[in-house]
């Protein structure tokens, strides 16, 4: 199944559990919206370092600001 109104099936004991791809794919937090913020800065060059615990979701900011540049029209190759 593919498109904004399609659905995945998960069956649970004896209820199946329906969710959307849209519910499945992991939420922006904060953290994103932030690095997101200094990065796209217009006048000011910088980075945003993203530290904390393990396992608590800096890969997935990271895929997810790159993601979003990328749609943004930044050129893939200008990404580090």
């Amino acid at each position: 199944m593919s498109g904004p109104g399609a659905a995945v099936c998960f069956p649970v004991r004896t209820l199946p559990i329906v969710i959307s791809i849209a519910e499945s794919k992991p939420q922006k937090r904060l953290a994103f919206y932030e690095s997101l913020r200094i990065i796209k800065h217009g006048t000011l060059r910088r980075f945003a370092v993203l530290f904390g615990a393990r396992r608590v979701g800096k890969t997935t900011i990271m895929y997810q600001m790159i993601d979003t540049l990328i749609c943004d029209g930044v050129s893939p190759k200008n990404i580090l």
